[in-house]
């Protein structure tokens, strides 16, 4: 796919960008000192990821990564298998406080199970509330 037409994708969604401004989100853009960094705004990231029908996870850190360190601050790096399980909320990070993150994640993430050989709280892999209803079964062809 050109940069053309993903800026056509893109303005059909309701975002214009020119194939100049996605160029620039590919390669990077100059900051003041004239090395090129790689930024953009969640807007941008939601609907390049709806443009090329993948997950923003996957424009965000590379799916064949695996255990590649993966800067996610400007000082710290982990796995990008890590972080990628960060971002998709399977995972916290090293050092991360579970009890903390339990009691600020949505109510519908996690469900308790007794039914482990101790009793925890287990992340969902799909919300109860998420509409599936559009996901076609890998059996029907």
């Amino acid at each position: 796919m050109t940069a053309r037409d993903l800026a056509e994708r893109c303005d059909k969604l309701g975002m214009p960008l020119s194939p100049t401004v996605i160029s620039d989100i590919e390669t990077g853009r100059p900051d003041a000192d004239g090395r090129r960094v790689r930024r953009l705004n969640v807007d941008e990231l939601l609907v390049l990821a709806v443009a090329l029908s993948v997950h923003p996870v996957d424009l965000l850190i590379p799916p064949d990564a695996g255990n590649t360190p993966y800067p996610f601050t400007p000082v710290r790096s982990e796995s990008a298998r890590t972080v990628r399980a960060w971002v998709r909320g399977f995972g916290l990070l090293p050092g991360g406080d579970r009890m903390k993150h339990l009691t600020e994640a949505a109510p519908d993430d996690y469900y308790w199970d007794d039914g482990l050989p101790v009793g925890m709280w287990v992340k969902r892999e799909v919300p109860q509330w998420a509409d599936t209803s559009h996901w076609e079964d890998e059996d029907d062809g």
